[in-house]
Protein backbone atom coordinates (compact mmCIF):
# COMPACT_ATOMS: atom_id res chain seq x y z
CA UNK A 1 0.00 0.00 0.00
CA UNK A 2 1.38 3.35 -1.07
CA UNK A 3 0.59 5.85 1.68
CA UNK A 4 -0.40 9.33 0.57
CA UNK A 5 -1.23 10.77 3.96
CA UNK A 6 -1.32 14.53 3.71
CA UNK A 7 -0.18 15.08 7.25
CA UNK A 8 2.90 12.84 6.81
CA UNK A 9 4.51 15.00 4.14
CA UNK A 10 8.33 14.74 4.46
CA UNK A 11 8.79 18.30 5.60
CA UNK A 12 10.62 19.75 8.55
CA UNK A 13 8.92 20.13 11.92
CA UNK A 14 9.20 23.89 11.56
CA UNK A 15 7.13 23.73 8.37
CA UNK A 16 4.43 21.69 10.12
CA UNK A 17 4.44 24.17 13.01
CA UNK A 18 3.99 27.03 10.54
CA UNK A 19 0.97 25.30 8.97
CA UNK A 20 -0.63 24.78 12.39
CA UNK A 21 0.01 28.47 13.16
CA UNK A 22 -1.52 29.39 9.80
CA UNK A 23 -4.78 27.60 10.64
CA UNK A 24 -4.76 29.22 14.08
CA UNK A 25 -4.32 32.76 12.66
CA UNK A 26 -6.97 32.21 9.97
CA UNK A 27 -9.34 31.08 12.74
CA UNK A 28 -8.59 34.26 14.69
CA UNK A 29 -9.20 36.42 11.59
CA UNK A 30 -12.36 34.58 10.52
CA UNK A 31 -14.24 35.84 13.58
CA UNK A 32 -12.54 39.23 13.82
CA UNK A 33 -15.61 40.99 12.42
CA UNK A 34 -18.05 39.42 14.87
CA UNK A 35 -15.77 39.94 17.87
CA UNK A 36 -15.28 43.60 16.94
CA UNK A 37 -19.06 44.01 16.93
CA UNK A 38 -19.17 42.26 20.30
CA UNK A 39 -16.50 44.31 22.11
CA UNK A 40 -17.99 47.51 20.68
CA UNK A 41 -21.52 46.69 21.84
CA UNK A 42 -21.46 49.07 24.80
CA UNK A 43 -20.26 51.88 22.49
CA UNK A 44 -22.96 51.10 19.90
CA UNK A 45 -25.63 51.12 22.63
CA UNK A 46 -24.48 54.61 23.66
CA UNK A 47 -24.56 55.83 20.06
CA UNK A 48 -27.91 54.17 19.24
CA UNK A 49 -30.11 54.66 22.30
CA UNK A 50 -33.00 52.19 22.78
CA UNK A 51 -32.25 50.46 19.48
CA UNK A 52 -31.36 47.09 21.11
CA UNK A 53 -28.03 46.86 19.28
CA UNK A 54 -26.96 43.82 21.33
CA UNK A 55 -30.03 41.94 20.03
CA UNK A 56 -30.23 43.15 16.43
CA UNK A 57 -26.59 43.52 15.30
CA UNK A 58 -25.91 39.74 15.34
CA UNK A 59 -29.02 38.83 13.28
CA UNK A 60 -28.05 40.18 9.81
CA UNK A 61 -24.45 39.10 10.40
CA UNK A 62 -25.31 35.45 10.87
CA UNK A 63 -28.32 35.46 8.53
CA UNK A 64 -25.91 36.38 5.72
CA UNK A 65 -23.58 33.59 6.87
CA UNK A 66 -26.45 31.08 6.83
CA UNK A 67 -27.61 31.90 3.30
CA UNK A 68 -24.10 31.89 1.87
CA UNK A 69 -23.15 28.82 3.93
CA UNK A 70 -25.73 26.67 2.10
CA UNK A 71 -24.06 27.55 -1.19
CA UNK A 72 -20.44 27.14 -0.05
CA UNK A 73 -20.07 23.38 -0.80
CA UNK A 74 -20.91 24.11 -4.45
CA UNK A 75 -19.64 27.69 -4.65
CA UNK A 76 -16.14 26.56 -3.62
CA UNK A 77 -15.88 24.77 -6.99
CA UNK A 78 -16.15 28.10 -8.84
CA UNK A 79 -14.46 30.63 -6.54
CA UNK A 80 -10.77 30.02 -5.83
CA UNK A 81 -9.47 29.60 -2.29
CA UNK A 82 -7.27 32.65 -2.73
CA UNK A 83 -10.23 34.91 -3.58
CA UNK A 84 -12.37 33.42 -0.81
CA UNK A 85 -9.75 34.08 1.87
CA UNK A 86 -7.60 37.02 0.71
CA UNK A 87 -10.33 39.28 -0.72
CA UNK A 88 -12.61 38.51 2.22
CA UNK A 89 -9.93 39.40 4.79
CA UNK A 90 -9.26 42.70 3.01
CA UNK A 91 -12.98 43.55 3.03
CA UNK A 92 -13.31 42.53 6.70
CA UNK A 93 -10.47 44.89 7.63
CA UNK A 94 -12.22 47.80 5.90
CA UNK A 95 -15.67 47.03 7.34
CA UNK A 96 -14.35 46.62 10.89
CA UNK A 97 -12.99 50.17 10.84
CA UNK A 98 -16.16 51.56 9.20
CA UNK A 99 -18.46 50.28 11.99
CA UNK A 100 -17.50 52.81 14.71
CA UNK A 101 -16.98 55.61 12.17
CA UNK A 102 -20.62 55.32 11.04
CA UNK A 103 -21.80 55.17 14.67
CA UNK A 104 -19.76 58.30 15.43
CA UNK A 105 -20.93 60.31 12.41
CA UNK A 106 -24.59 59.18 12.43
CA UNK A 107 -25.57 58.56 16.07
CA UNK A 108 -29.08 58.37 17.45
CA UNK A 109 -28.80 59.43 21.08
CA UNK A 110 -32.44 60.50 21.30
CA UNK A 111 -33.91 57.01 20.98
CA UNK A 112 -36.19 58.17 18.15
CA UNK A 113 -37.32 56.07 15.18
CA UNK A 114 -36.73 58.67 12.49
CA UNK A 115 -33.96 59.88 10.19
CA UNK A 116 -31.64 59.90 13.23
CA UNK A 117 -31.71 56.08 13.04
CA UNK A 118 -29.91 56.11 9.68
CA UNK A 119 -26.52 55.30 11.23
CA UNK A 120 -28.02 52.29 13.01
CA UNK A 121 -29.35 50.85 9.77
CA UNK A 122 -26.11 51.55 7.92
CA UNK A 123 -24.25 49.64 10.63
CA UNK A 124 -26.78 46.80 10.28
CA UNK A 125 -25.86 46.71 6.58
CA UNK A 126 -22.15 46.66 7.47
CA UNK A 127 -22.87 43.83 9.92
CA UNK A 128 -24.52 41.92 7.05
CA UNK A 129 -21.46 42.40 4.82
CA UNK A 130 -19.18 41.33 7.66
CA UNK A 131 -21.27 38.15 7.81
CA UNK A 132 -20.77 37.54 4.08
CA UNK A 133 -16.99 37.86 4.14
CA UNK A 134 -16.66 36.07 7.50
CA UNK A 135 -18.55 33.15 5.97
CA UNK A 136 -16.08 32.93 3.09
CA UNK A 137 -13.10 32.86 5.48
CA UNK A 138 -14.60 30.59 8.13
CA UNK A 139 -16.15 28.06 5.72
CA UNK A 140 -12.99 27.95 3.60
CA UNK A 141 -10.79 27.54 6.68
CA UNK A 142 -13.06 24.81 8.06
CA UNK A 143 -13.14 22.97 4.71
CA UNK A 144 -9.39 23.27 4.24
CA UNK A 145 -8.60 22.04 7.77
CA UNK A 146 -11.03 19.12 7.33
CA UNK A 147 -8.87 17.85 4.45
CA UNK A 148 -5.76 17.53 6.61
CA UNK A 149 -6.90 15.85 9.81
CA UNK A 150 -8.32 16.33 13.35
CA UNK A 151 -5.31 18.27 14.72
CA UNK A 152 -5.69 20.94 12.03
CA UNK A 153 -9.45 21.16 12.58
CA UNK A 154 -8.87 21.58 16.33
CA UNK A 155 -6.21 24.25 15.74
CA UNK A 156 -8.52 26.20 13.41
CA UNK A 157 -11.40 26.16 15.89
CA UNK A 158 -9.11 27.05 18.80
CA UNK A 159 -8.17 30.07 16.67
CA UNK A 160 -11.86 30.94 16.33
CA UNK A 161 -12.24 30.83 20.10
CA UNK A 162 -9.03 32.73 20.74
CA UNK A 163 -10.15 35.50 18.37
CA UNK A 164 -12.42 36.86 21.06
CA UNK A 165 -9.68 36.66 23.70
CA UNK A 166 -7.26 38.65 21.54
CA UNK A 167 -9.72 41.36 20.60
CA UNK A 168 -11.17 41.63 24.10
CA UNK A 169 -7.62 41.83 25.51
CA UNK A 170 -6.87 44.71 23.13
CA UNK A 171 -9.95 46.40 24.57
CA UNK A 172 -8.75 45.83 28.16
CA UNK A 173 -5.37 47.39 27.35
CA UNK A 174 -7.01 50.31 25.54
CA UNK A 175 -9.41 50.97 28.43
CA UNK A 176 -6.51 50.88 30.90
CA UNK A 177 -4.25 53.17 28.88
CA UNK A 178 -6.81 55.60 27.47
CA UNK A 179 -9.50 57.29 29.59
CA UNK A 180 -11.80 57.71 26.59
CA UNK A 181 -13.87 54.58 25.88
CA UNK A 182 -14.62 55.98 22.42
CA UNK A 183 -10.95 56.28 21.43
CA UNK A 184 -10.14 52.87 22.94
CA UNK A 185 -12.75 51.10 20.81
CA UNK A 186 -11.36 52.74 17.64
CA UNK A 187 -7.82 51.59 18.53
CA UNK A 188 -9.04 48.05 19.29
CA UNK A 189 -10.80 47.72 15.94
CA UNK A 190 -7.82 49.08 13.98
CA UNK A 191 -5.48 46.56 15.65
CA UNK A 192 -7.99 43.81 14.84
CA UNK A 193 -7.95 44.83 11.19
CA UNK A 194 -4.14 44.58 11.17
CA UNK A 195 -4.42 40.95 12.35
CA UNK A 196 -6.23 40.16 9.11
CA UNK A 197 -3.30 41.51 7.11
CA UNK A 198 -1.00 39.07 8.94
CA UNK A 199 -3.35 36.22 8.00
CA UNK A 200 -3.16 37.24 4.31
CA UNK A 201 0.65 37.15 4.36
CA UNK A 202 0.61 33.71 6.02
CA UNK A 203 -1.85 32.42 3.40
CA UNK A 204 0.55 33.18 0.53
CA UNK A 205 3.37 31.43 2.42
CA UNK A 206 1.08 28.43 3.07
CA UNK A 207 0.27 28.13 -0.66
CA UNK A 208 3.94 27.50 -1.40
CA UNK A 209 4.21 24.49 0.95
CA UNK A 210 4.33 20.90 -0.37
CA UNK A 211 1.49 20.01 2.02
CA UNK A 212 -0.89 22.46 0.33
CA UNK A 213 0.08 21.24 -3.16
CA UNK A 214 -0.40 17.58 -2.19
CA UNK A 215 -3.82 18.38 -0.75
CA UNK A 216 -4.93 20.09 -3.97
CA UNK A 217 -3.81 17.11 -6.06
CA UNK A 218 -5.65 14.63 -3.84
CA UNK A 219 -8.81 16.74 -3.74
CA UNK A 220 -8.97 16.95 -7.54
CA UNK A 221 -8.19 13.25 -8.03
CA UNK A 222 -10.86 12.12 -5.54
CA UNK A 223 -8.38 10.00 -3.57
CA UNK A 224 -8.85 9.18 0.07
CA UNK A 225 -6.29 10.10 2.71
CA UNK A 226 -4.68 6.72 2.03
CA UNK A 227 -4.20 5.37 -1.48
CA UNK A 228 -6.32 2.22 -1.33
CA UNK A 229 -6.77 -0.51 -3.96
CA UNK A 230 -7.82 0.45 -7.47
CA UNK A 231 -11.45 -0.63 -7.04
CA UNK A 232 -12.02 1.53 -3.96
CA UNK A 233 -10.22 4.48 -5.57
CA UNK A 234 -12.43 4.14 -8.66
CA UNK A 235 -15.61 4.19 -6.53
CA UNK A 236 -14.38 7.27 -4.69
CA UNK A 237 -13.54 9.05 -7.94
CA UNK A 238 -17.02 8.25 -9.27
CA UNK A 239 -18.55 9.65 -6.06
CA UNK A 240 -16.66 12.91 -6.51
CA UNK A 241 -17.76 13.19 -10.16
CA UNK A 242 -21.38 12.58 -9.10
CA UNK A 243 -21.18 15.28 -6.42
CA UNK A 244 -19.65 17.77 -8.85
CA UNK A 245 -22.69 17.39 -11.14
CA UNK A 246 -25.21 18.09 -8.37
CA UNK A 247 -26.87 21.46 -7.79
CA UNK A 248 -26.42 23.66 -4.70
CA UNK A 249 -29.20 22.21 -2.56
CA UNK A 250 -28.71 18.63 -3.74
CA UNK A 251 -25.00 18.80 -2.85
CA UNK A 252 -25.81 20.32 0.53
CA UNK A 253 -28.41 17.63 1.31
CA UNK A 254 -26.18 14.75 0.18
CA UNK A 255 -23.23 15.89 2.33
CA UNK A 256 -25.58 16.33 5.30
CA UNK A 257 -26.70 12.70 4.97
CA UNK A 258 -23.08 11.52 4.92
CA UNK A 259 -22.15 13.55 8.02
CA UNK A 260 -25.37 12.96 10.04
CA UNK A 261 -25.94 13.50 12.99
CA UNK A 262 -23.01 15.91 13.32
CA UNK A 263 -24.58 18.89 11.46
CA UNK A 264 -27.75 18.50 13.59
CA UNK A 265 -25.75 18.52 16.84
CA UNK A 266 -23.89 21.66 15.71
CA UNK A 267 -27.21 23.33 14.88
CA UNK A 268 -28.65 22.67 18.37
CA UNK A 269 -25.40 23.74 20.07
CA UNK A 270 -25.33 27.15 18.40
CA UNK A 271 -29.07 27.77 18.88
CA UNK A 272 -28.49 27.18 22.61
CA UNK A 273 -25.46 29.42 22.83
CA UNK A 274 -26.76 32.39 20.87
CA UNK A 275 -30.17 32.41 22.51
CA UNK A 276 -28.25 33.40 25.63
CA UNK A 277 -24.96 34.97 24.48
CA UNK A 278 -24.41 37.85 24.01
CA UNK A 279 -27.89 39.38 24.30
CA UNK A 280 -29.31 37.80 27.49
CA UNK A 281 -25.86 37.55 29.10
CA UNK A 282 -25.28 41.29 28.71
CA UNK A 283 -28.53 42.10 30.56
CA UNK A 284 -26.47 41.82 33.76
CA UNK A 285 -26.71 45.10 35.64
CA UNK A 286 -23.51 46.81 36.81
CA UNK A 287 -22.92 50.16 38.45
CA UNK A 288 -22.62 53.01 35.95
CA UNK A 289 -18.89 53.55 36.50
CA UNK A 290 -18.18 49.79 36.13
CA UNK A 291 -20.48 49.14 33.16
CA UNK A 292 -17.77 49.09 30.48
CA UNK A 293 -15.45 46.90 32.53
CA UNK A 294 -18.25 44.56 33.64
CA UNK A 295 -19.37 43.82 30.10
CA UNK A 296 -15.78 43.37 28.94
CA UNK A 297 -15.13 40.87 31.78
CA UNK A 298 -18.26 38.85 30.96
CA UNK A 299 -17.24 38.68 27.28
CA UNK A 300 -13.72 37.66 28.25
CA UNK A 301 -15.05 34.94 30.59
CA UNK A 302 -16.93 33.53 27.61
CA UNK A 303 -13.88 33.75 25.35
CA UNK A 304 -11.56 32.07 27.87
CA UNK A 305 -14.06 29.32 28.72
CA UNK A 306 -14.80 28.67 25.05
CA UNK A 307 -11.09 28.43 24.15
CA UNK A 308 -10.23 26.21 27.14
CA UNK A 309 -13.03 23.82 26.17
CA UNK A 310 -11.69 23.69 22.61
CA UNK A 311 -8.13 22.98 23.80
CA UNK A 312 -9.24 20.08 26.02
CA UNK A 313 -11.42 18.63 23.24
CA UNK A 314 -8.47 18.83 20.83
CA UNK A 315 -6.92 15.90 22.77
CA UNK A 316 -10.03 13.89 21.74
CA UNK A 317 -11.28 13.10 25.24
CA UNK A 318 -14.85 12.50 24.05
CA UNK A 319 -17.24 10.25 22.15
CA UNK A 320 -20.30 11.11 20.05
CA UNK A 321 -22.60 9.82 22.82
CA UNK A 322 -20.77 11.83 25.50
CA UNK A 323 -20.98 15.02 23.45
CA UNK A 324 -24.71 14.51 22.78
CA UNK A 325 -25.48 14.08 26.50
CA UNK A 326 -23.46 17.20 27.44
CA UNK A 327 -25.24 19.13 24.69
CA UNK A 328 -28.71 18.60 26.15
CA UNK A 329 -27.54 19.08 29.75
CA UNK A 330 -26.50 22.65 28.79
CA UNK A 331 -30.16 23.72 28.88
CA UNK A 332 -29.90 23.62 32.69
CA UNK A 333 -27.57 26.65 32.53
CA UNK A 334 -30.36 28.79 31.03
CA UNK A 335 -32.00 29.18 34.44
CA UNK A 336 -29.16 31.09 36.19
CA UNK A 337 -28.83 33.42 33.18
CA UNK A 338 -32.50 34.36 33.44
CA UNK A 339 -32.23 34.94 37.21
CA UNK A 340 -29.19 37.18 36.62
CA UNK A 341 -31.02 39.12 33.90
CA UNK A 342 -33.94 39.71 36.29
CA UNK A 343 -31.38 40.93 38.87
CA UNK A 344 -32.57 38.23 41.29
CA UNK A 345 -28.98 37.03 41.43
CA UNK A 346 -26.96 40.22 41.93
CA UNK A 347 -23.42 38.94 42.58
CA UNK A 348 -21.06 39.73 39.70
CA UNK A 349 -18.93 36.61 40.25
CA UNK A 350 -21.97 34.33 39.71
CA UNK A 351 -22.49 35.91 36.28
CA UNK A 352 -18.81 35.44 35.44
CA UNK A 353 -18.72 31.78 36.56
CA UNK A 354 -21.98 30.83 34.83
CA UNK A 355 -20.81 32.46 31.60
CA UNK A 356 -17.46 30.65 31.84
CA UNK A 357 -19.11 27.21 32.35
CA UNK A 358 -21.60 27.86 29.53
CA UNK A 359 -18.74 28.82 27.20
CA UNK A 360 -16.51 25.92 28.28
CA UNK A 361 -19.18 23.37 27.40
CA UNK A 362 -19.74 25.16 24.10
CA UNK A 363 -16.07 25.04 23.13
CA UNK A 364 -15.67 21.41 24.23
CA UNK A 365 -18.72 20.12 22.34
CA UNK A 366 -18.06 22.31 19.30
CA UNK A 367 -14.49 21.10 18.74
CA UNK A 368 -15.49 17.48 19.38
CA UNK A 369 -18.27 17.39 16.80
CA UNK A 370 -16.24 19.41 14.29
CA UNK A 371 -13.49 16.77 14.50
CA UNK A 372 -15.95 13.87 14.24
CA UNK A 373 -17.68 15.23 11.12
CA UNK A 374 -14.91 14.74 8.51
CA UNK A 375 -14.26 11.23 9.89
CA UNK A 376 -17.55 10.17 8.30
CA UNK A 377 -15.70 9.87 4.98
CA UNK A 378 -12.22 8.90 3.78
CA UNK A 379 -12.46 10.96 0.59
CA UNK A 380 -10.57 14.26 0.80
CA UNK A 381 -13.03 16.04 -1.52
CA UNK A 382 -15.97 14.99 0.69
CA UNK A 383 -14.07 15.83 3.89
CA UNK A 384 -13.75 19.41 2.64
CA UNK A 385 -17.48 19.57 1.83
CA UNK A 386 -18.35 18.20 5.29
CA UNK A 387 -16.30 21.07 6.72
CA UNK A 388 -18.44 23.51 4.70
CA UNK A 389 -21.71 21.86 5.81
CA UNK A 390 -20.62 21.88 9.47
CA UNK A 391 -19.87 25.60 9.19
CA UNK A 392 -23.30 26.15 7.60
CA UNK A 393 -25.03 24.36 10.50
CA UNK A 394 -23.09 26.69 12.79
CA UNK A 395 -24.43 29.76 10.91
CA UNK A 396 -28.03 28.52 10.91
CA UNK A 397 -27.82 27.76 14.62
CA UNK A 398 -26.45 31.21 15.41
CA UNK A 399 -29.10 32.91 13.24
CA UNK A 400 -31.97 31.02 14.86
CA UNK A 401 -30.51 31.65 18.32
CA UNK A 402 -30.10 35.38 17.60
CA UNK A 403 -33.72 35.62 16.37
CA UNK A 404 -35.00 33.81 19.47
CA UNK A 405 -33.01 36.07 21.85
CA UNK A 406 -35.17 39.22 21.27
CA UNK A 407 -38.28 37.04 21.66
CA UNK A 408 -36.91 35.82 24.98
CA UNK A 409 -36.27 39.44 26.04
CA UNK A 410 -39.72 40.67 24.93
CA UNK A 411 -41.83 37.98 26.56
CA UNK A 412 -39.73 36.78 29.50
CA UNK A 413 -37.21 39.44 30.52
CA UNK A 414 -39.49 42.49 30.80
Amino acid sequence: MNQLSIDQEPTKKTNTLFILNFFFVVGVSALSGWNCILVGMDYFNLQFVDMWAEFYFPIPNYFAMSILGVMMPKLSNFVSLQIRIVLSLIMLSILIVLLPIVAKLLPNKEGLSNILSLGFYVDLLISTLIGVFSCFVQSSGSGLASMYGPEYIATFYIGLGTSGIFICSFQFVSLSAIPSAEISIFITLIISALLNIIAIIMFFIFKSTPMYKRGEIMKKSGHSVFDQDNEVSLIQSQTVVKLQKMGFLETFWHINKIAFPIPFLILILYIQTFMIFPAVTLQKKFTEEFQGWGIAIIIQCFNVGDTLGMVIASYRYYSQTCLTIFLFLRFILFYPFILIAFDIIKDDYVAYINCFVFAFTHGYINTGVMQLGPQKSNVVYIKEKIGFVNACSLYFGITIGCIMAPILKTYYLH
